[in-house]
This record gives structure tokens, C-alpha cells and sequence, in this order.
């Protein structure tokens, strides 16, 4: 059962590392000839005569064909490169819905059971907190802290993702102000430090910036932790 476990497991792992490297390409590609359209349209622009870069995020009505046109290739940019980041954070939340499911699978096919009286104050959790508790409470089983650790910060940004999208819960008191925005300052800081540490977050602080990189971390993390768990049945003999 461990190695149906195992191949089933990091053969899911090894799709999800094609599906982020092909997509990745095809989103590159289409930033590289975004970006190529704009220097274009910049070049000829700048040879005009008359029209001016400087007018090119102005006010439509009153600029120059070219500058228009030149306008229109950066949103073009923009848009690419957003597109880019929404391909990262929806593959950063299906990598931890695999992993927790993979988790549930665990425990199912170990056929891990619990008994619960009636007025019992046992609290199970839910996702990989409930999956992380049976395995503790029927096996003995502690999964590795250090795993434990980085599933823990994995979900939490997994979750803003999920519920505030690409930016972070904001400061309230700074919404109506003409400050500049800023996190809630109730925000984990160990969460802050692990978005730092990833460079995943903009230079002020408020938006998340998911990158190629470490979506391919968590690949690569994902698989160490589940070949891990393998290994750790096949010692149980199970």
C-alpha cells in the first residue's frame, strides 16, 4: 500500500511540475511579444515628431494615434503579467488542496479509525490538522516539524489567497486616509517573515507577487514530504 501510495503521489506531483513548467512558457511567450509590441510602438513614437511619451497615460483624448496605440500595448503588458500572477496563486492553492487530499488518502487507505465518546471534548480540526491528529492518535505517527511547519505557513498563504485574492488584509484605520495603504498590523508576523523570505510580497507590503520560483519550491518541497511519509510506511510494514 505505501508504494501504490507513493507512485500515485509523486506521479500527481511530477503533472502538476509539466503543468507549471508549459504553462509557464506559454504565459512568457506572451509576455515577451506584449512586451516587444510596446517597444515598437515606443520606437515609432519617439521618431514621430510630434507625438510624446509622455502622453501616453494621459488622457485618450488628446493624444496622437501613436501615443494610443502606445498606450494600448502597455495595458497589454499589464495585463500579461497579471495574468501571470493569477496562474501562480491558483497553482499555489490547487498544489495545497493536492497535498491535503493526499494527506485524507493516507489515513483512508490506512483505514485509521477513532473512537469518540459522547462527551468527548476531542477536537478533531478539519483538513491537514484532522489528517495530522489521526495519524498522531492511531499510528504514533508525527509528521516531520519542520513539514509540519511549512504546511502551516504554505496554508496560510493559501488562504489569503483563497479569501483577499492577491493583496493582504489592510490596516482599517489607513482605508479613508491619505496615507499610503499598509498590512493590518495584526497580520502573523512569521507569516510576514516567510512572504519576505519568498519574495513574495510588493515593495510596499500590501500585494502578494507569486512567482514562478516558488511555485517550483513547493513542487519540490511537496515531493520531499510525501516521499517521506512513504518511506515511513514502508518502515511500518503496513
Amino acid at each position: 500500500m505505501s508504494s501504490t501510495f507513493g507512485f500515485n503521489t509523486l506521479g500527481e506531483l511530477g503533472f502538476l511540475s509539466e503543468y507549471l513548467k508549459h504553462t509557464n512558457q506559454a504565459l512568457t511567450e506572451v509576455i515577451k511579444e506584449r512586451e516587444s509590441e510596446f517597444q515598437k510602438s515606443i520606437d515609432r513614437l519617439s521618431s514621430d515628431g510630434v507625438s510624446n511619451i509622455n502622453n501616453i497615460y494621459g488622457d485618450p483624448e488628446y493624444m496622437t494615434d501613436l501615443e494610443l496605440k502606445a498606450d494600448s500595448c502597455a495595458q497589454g503588458v499589464s495585463q500579461a503579467h497579471d495574468i501571470a500572477s493569477l496562474f501562480y496563486s491558483s497553482f499555489i492553492v490547487l498544489w495545497f488542496s493536492i497535498i491535503e487530499q493526499r494527506l485524507f488518502a493516507l489515513c483512508k487507505d490506512l483505514d485509521l479509525k477513532m473512537e469518540i465518546k459522547i462527551d468527548s471534548c476531542e477536537n478533531l480540526g478539519k483538513g491537514i490538522d484532522r489528517a495530522k491528529k489521526f495519524l498522531l492518535k492511531t499510528k504514533d505517527y508525527q509528521i516531520d516539524p519542520s513539514h509540519w511547519g511549512e504546511l502551516i505557513k504554505i496554508r496560510a498563504l493559501r488562504n489569503n489567497l483563497v479569501h483577499n485574492g492577491l493583496m493582504l488584509p489592510l490596516n482599517d484605520e489607513l482605508l479613508n486616509s491619505e496615507v499610503a495603504l499598509a498590512p493590518d498590523p495584526d497580520i502573523d508576523k512569521v507569516f510576514l517573515d516567510y512572504l519576505h523570505k519568498h519574495n513574495l510580497l510588493s515593495e510596499d507590503s500590501v500585494y502578494l507577487l507569486p512567482q514562478l520560483d516558488y511555485c517550483e519550491y513547493l513542487v519540490e518541497f511537496g515531493e520531499n514530504l510525501l516521499e517521506k511519509l512513504g518511506k515511513d510506511l514502508d518502515a511500518w510494514n503496513v
